[in-house]
């Protein structure tokens, strides 16, 4: 992806980039995977309910007028509902790496931006007139979360898995001193 070519899309022309970036896609998908402990189970679990109901196993079945002709398709509707959840829960760690993928952040002297590359109109914005204040969480492997908040209005912008440069920490330390 041209991050270039994208930014030319958003930013208007007598505005200056001072910094552009994408966030550190394997930090945004490291707690996501924590649902495996949920999904795992829960989609052998369906599978196996469908199986079942759909005579996988072939067990006996039960005498004619025991249960109303509705019943078993009523099952399989519903274990099929929750198959499609289980596979859902399983591919939600790829979402979000794709979605960390399209996503670039970018902070101009008027303001910051967060954006989809996909969708640049659709822009997050904070502009950077009045008081901002800067939070910073602690480095992990080279990786911050940077959060701007303007107080008037109030509004704040949360840049996820920022890879620290040296360049952002000396645009972030003159934001922090205005």
């Amino acid at each position: 992806m041209d991050t270039n070519r994208v930014l030319q899309q958003v930013v208007e022309p007598d505005e200056k980039v001072l910094w552009a970036g994408m966030p550190a896609a394997w930090r945004m998908v490291a707690g996501s995977f924590l649902v495996y402990v949920f999904a795992v189970p829960w989609t052998v679990f369906t599978f196996g309910w469908l199986w079942q109901v759909t005579g996988g196993l072939h067990w006996p079945k039960p005498a004619a007028g025991v249960y109303p002709a509705w019943e078993p398709f009523t099952f399989a509707v519903v274990g099929v509902v929750m198959f499609l959840a289980g596979l859902v829960m399983l591919t939600l760690p790829f979402w979000k790496w794709f979605a960390a993928k399209r996503t670039i952040y970018a902070v101009t002297d008027r303001r910051v931006l967060k954006f989809d590359a996909t969708k640049p109109k659709i822009a997050q914005v904070l502009p950077l007139a009045g008081s901002i204040t800067l939070r910073i969480s602690p480095e992990h492997k080279g990786v911050v979360d940077v959060e701007f908040v303007a107080s008037e209005p109030k509004k704040t912008l949360l840049l996820k898995a920022v890879r620290k440069t040296s360049n952002l920490l000396a645009i972030l330390s003159e934001f922090a001193e205005n």
